[in-house]
């Protein structure tokens, strides 16, 4: 039971959450503390056009969040 205790404290450091939101946010904290973050959204698991229509545009919005904090925080981190 210990091992599985030890897996999810060492994972969760990795595993950024159950949302798009949770991601954004679990990355934004890891960047503020200077490490880097990827988010993975590959949606291998869509069977249909819709759900890759729905992942890309989840995809884009996690680009425009990411790219948003990113301006405000270079021109922040330049003054």
């Amino acid at each position: 039971m210990w091992v599985m205790s030890f897996f999810i404290r060492f994972a969760r450091q990795w595993i950024a959450g159950e949302t798009l939101d949770d991601a954004i946010i679990t990355a934004k904290k890891a960047n503020n503390r200077g490490i880097g973050a990827i988010i993975n959204f590959l949606g291998e698991h869509v069977k249909d056009k819709d759900e890759a229509e729905k992942n890309k545009i989840e995809n884009l919005e996690i680009l425009k969040s990411l790219e948003l904090y990113n301006s405000f925080f270079s021109s922040y981190r330049s003054n």
